[in-house]
Order: structure tokens, then C-alpha cells, then sequence
């Protein structure tokens, strides 16, 4: 079973001098502006983690993986890069945490550095392994078949604020 936890970066971005405090989220590690953008996009969330089997994964630049989406935000199609981590939990639980979630800048490249399937991720988080990107990617070519059977849907969605991008 898989469950899913949302960071604060997915619906906040960093303060500016003139945010109202109103609008300010705190976790023990940092404060930030809640931004209405992000938060309509997080909505495209669910059904992204819900399908991250049958999306292209990379490795993030930032200790981290990610995806990127194509969505639609304010009637223009944006490309929306989602990261996040996998944690083992107990037994075959593990814990994906989106860490944040925004549109990237369409002028720069995406901040990834090499392709990895989710299933190929569970199963180095099952078995205990840290992915690294060149054993993980070597693995993710190799692999005919999934490293995990039985891989379920998404188990309950819950929120946390304690990751971060």
C-alpha cells in the first residue's frame, strides 16, 4: 500500500515583505506565503500520484524525484513539475511525499538528471535501498518486469507540512 503526503511548497511559495501575515503557514523549519496559483494547481495532485506508474519519473537535482505534467491553469496549458520522495513505512507500506509541486519557468530546463520508473523507486524504497542514479537508471533499463507485484492503488490521501522542495 502506498500513502500520500503533500508538503507545504505544493500550495505556499516563499514570503515577500508585503504578504500579509493572515496569509503566512509555519512549520517547525520555515515560513511561508499561502499562494492561490499553487493551490488551484495541487488540485491536479490526486490524479497525477494516483498515476505516477505510468508516468516518466526522474531524478530531481535536489535529492528527490520528480514528475512533470502538462495541465491547464487560467486557460493556458503550463508544464507543472511535481517532487517528491519515497519512504518505506512498515512491511510493504511506503510513504510518498509530494514535496512540492508549481509550474516551472518554460524559459529554463527542467532541474532533472535521469529517468527511473515509480515501480523501480518502490522497489529500491521496499527492499531498503538508496536510488542512486546510476544503479537506479542501469535497473530501470534492465527491468522487463515490475519490481513490485501487486502494487495497489493509493491508499488514503492525508496532508503534512513537514516536507519541502
Amino acid at each position: 500500500m502506498i500513502q500520500v503526503g503533500f508538503g507545504l511548497h505544493c500550495f505556499t511559495r516563499e514570503c515577500k515583505p508585503d504578504d500579509p501575515e493572515s496569509e503566512f503557514y509555519r512549520d517547525d523549519r520555515e515560513e511561508r506565503t499561502f499562494d492561490y496559483g499553487r493551490y488551484e494547481l495541487s488540485k491536479h495532485l490526486k490524479q497525477i500520484a494516483q498515476s505516477l506508474d505510468r508516468r516518466r519519473c526522474e531524478f530531481g537535482r535536489q535529492d528527490n524525484f520528480l514528475t512533470v505534467d502538462l495541465v491547464t491553469h487560467q486557460d493556458v496549458q503550463v508544464r507543472y513539475g511535481v517532487f517528491f520522495n519515497l519512504r518505506k513505512l512498515r512491511g510493504n507500506e511506503v510513504l510518498l511525499v509530494i514535496q512540492s509541486a508549481y509550474e516551472l519557468n518554460p524559459t529554463k530546463p527542467v532541474p532533472r538528471i535521469g529517468k527511473i520508473g515509480f515501480k523501480v523507486l518502490v522497489g529500491h524504497t521496499l527492499r531498503g535501498d538508496q536510488a542512486e542514479a546510476t544503479v537506479a537508471l542501469v535497473d530501470a533499463e534492465k527491468a522487463k518486469a515490475p519490481l513490485v507485484t501487486g502494487l495497489r492503488s493509493l491508499g488514503p490521501i492525508t496532508r503534512t507540512g513537514r516536507n519541502h522542495h
